[in-house]
């Protein structure tokens, strides 16, 4: 196993003036997953996109959730092992720098960025308009907004640079505060279809399962799995803090891998819900700008206040997406700035929080640019949203597929060695890889012009940026790069849940 560097060690770098580092050991297992789930945002991510979801797949929605989960798993599985050898902050950008080539970390680094600020459209559209609604304000002014929207990137970009304990804290308050409240009002809602039978809800079938008996075929189903994609999104930024988790080489890995069943438990129990319960119009309305809110409203009444709760669980999961959307965006450009390929400013540590407080701030500021376009663009927010979910499926898609194959690539001369290796470090990842590209491929070709070049035109603008990198530092470009030596990644009987 690699070397362990002692906690009194890293303290005494983190003291010498000009180190960029950050600070060690802050979070464990239980801190890393709860980033890790709370970075898709449930309760913002079913408001944002089941509509989407269910205008492709209706009632067999869940099955798309259960499709989308096997790559992720893959994939997740691709990023505990090259977190083993290689916890860099920067994730997926240093480990295909090192495994496949360095211009293509730098590509998967920018797409990251970019889908990161571009989902920020959503994430303060839906806080901005949940905060009106809590508030009892109208949410049909595009100045007032805008501004609440600004606010909370402000201020949830001051708590991430404010240290990640910090962050971390928050973290946990605004999770469990989302989770209780999301499955609480699901299994509300699947009891009064059983003991009520409302108009127009459904008794579960298990063939809702199934994903080959989606009607319409494949296209449907391969639209459902791009919104899917969008949903699970966000498990890895339990792997962006690694560098301030204890144990690096291990407890990140943990913490993705167990991020993705606890988000399989949440999205399949509640996508099944809301499909049971509401009627297929309610649900497939993709102008219904809060599915969840919308469900809650319905099953206590417009007379009680209950139905609150859900527009807070929202409020709550769309902040707590914003602060952990800023956060890992801000790892990756500090470890690409790290390696000098970007600007040396977006590697510049607060010297008392220990974070990357100038790539947290231009995150920020970004964020709020993006925003503002989208409030006052031509179509409005809604559909501005609409065309990001697709986009950002696409980009999602991209970059976890490719980690998957370097994932596999990484660890090629250990695949051999044994049954466990081969299937871990080499088929999970490999398949969830190629999962991902074929959901891309496919998905690309149904979707509207907008969508496809949000996604794929944002994406583009890297290479020119690469070219100006490569400009800057033509030696970064010019390494060779690595492969996993002779420490198999099989330990403790082959499987992630038991390594140390």
């Amino acid at each position: 196993m690699p070397r362990e560097i002692s906690d009194e060690a890293v303290v005494a770098a983190e003291a010498a003036v000009g180190r960029e580092e950050l600070r060690r050991g802050a979070l464990n297992l239980v801190d890393g997953t709860v980033i890790g789930v709370a970075s898709t945002a449930p309760a913002y991510s079913l408001t944002a996109t089941v509509t989407v979801l269910a205008a492709a797949a209706g009632l067999w929605s869940p099955s798309a959730m259960l499709v989308a989960f096997f790559p992720m798993l893959g994939v997740a599985v691709g990023f505990y092992w090259l977190n083993r050898r290689i916890p860099d902050c920067g994730t997926s950008y240093a480990w295909i720098a090192k495994a496949l080539h360095p211009a293509l970390g730098f590509f998967t680094g920018w797409v990251i960025v970019i889908a990161d600020v571009i989902v920020m459209i959503s994430l303060a559209g839906v806080a901005a308009s949940s905060t009106l609604t809590l508030f009892g304000a109208p949410t049909g002014n595009q100045s007032v907004n805008f501004l609440v929207g600004a606010l909370w990137i402000a201020a949830l970009t001051w708590i991430v640079i404010r240290g990640i304990r910090l962050s971390a804290k928050l973290q946990w308050a605004l999770l469990a505060a989302e989770y209780v409240i999301v499955m609480g009002f699901s299994l509300w809602a699947i009891i009064r279809v059983y003991a009520q039978h409302p108009a127009g809800s459904h008794v579960f079938r298990w063939q809702w399962l199934l994903p080959w008996q989606v009607p319409g075929g494949g296209a449907p189903l391969l639209t459902a799995l791009l919104a899917a994609v969008f949903l699970y999104w966000g498990w890895d930024s339990a792997g962006n803090v690694n560098e301030e988790t204890e144990n690096t080489n291990s407890v990140p890995g943990l913490a993705m891998v167990y991020s993705t069943f606890v988000l399989l438990l949440i999205y399949v129990f509640a996508t099944a819900a809301i499909v049971m319960y509401l009627p297929a119009n309610v649900v497939q309305n993709t102008n219904n700008a809060d599915i969840m809110t919308t469900m809650a409203q319905t099953i206590v009444g417009h007379g009680s206040r209950l139905w609150y709760l859900m527009v807070l669980a929202v409020v709550s999961s769309a902040a707590s997406s914003t602060q952990t959307t800023i956060l890992p965006t801000a790892r990756v450009t500090f470890s690409m700035a790290r390696d000098r390929i970007i600007p040396k400013a977006f590697a510049l540590v607060h010297r008392e929080y220990l974070t990357p407080w100038f790539s947290s701030l231009v995150m920020g500021i970004a964020s709020i640019i993006v925003y503002g376009v989208s409030v006052y663009a031509s179509g409005g927010l809604g559909a501005a949203i609409s065309n990001a979910i697709l986009a950002l499926g696409l980009q999602i898609a991209f970059y976890y597929g490719l980690t998957g194959i370097a994932a596999t690539w990484y660890y090629r001369r250990l695949l051999l060695e044994n049954a466990a290796n081969f299937i871990l470090a080499g088929v999970f990842p490999l398949a969830g890889g190629i999962g991902f590209f074929y959901i891309f491929y496919e998905a690309a070709k149904g979707l509207s012009v907008s969508a496809f070049w949000t996604g794929v035109g944002s994406m583009l603008i890297g290479v020119p940026l690469l070219v100006l990198s490569i400009i800057h530092n033509p030696r970064y470009y010019t390494q060779p790069t690595e492969a996993a030596g002779p420490e198999g990644p099989a330990v403790a009987g082959g499987s992630p849940a038991l390594a140390n």
